[in-house]
């Protein structure tokens, strides 16, 4: 499974940014922050790999200051994998 997620440092940006995400029917969720990737307030936002365009589109339009990172998780075997690719 490779989905991606997007952190903050603040739990109101991550909400901010998932409505956002919404208003382009962009289909995404809140999710607990996996203790794996040991970043952000302990929410991202998750959505899938398809949605990478608009996720990039959205920061750089909003330019969040609380933003940490997209990061494309993999999950093989139990193990979760995290690339940072913005």
């Amino acid at each position: 499974m490779v989905y991606l997620l997007t952190a903050f440092r603040s739990r109101a940006h991550t909400l901010r940014f998932y409505d956002l995400l919404r208003s382009y029917k962009v289909n995404c969720r809140v999710v607990n922050t996996p203790k794996e990737a040991k970043v952000g307030c302990g929410i991202s936002v998750k959505c899938g790999p398809e949605a990478s365009g608009y996720v990039n589109l959205s920061l750089l339009k909003t330019g969040f200051p609380t933003f940490i990172g997209v990061f494309k998780v993999t999950e093989e075997g139990g193990k979760k994998n995290f690339l940072k690719i913005f």
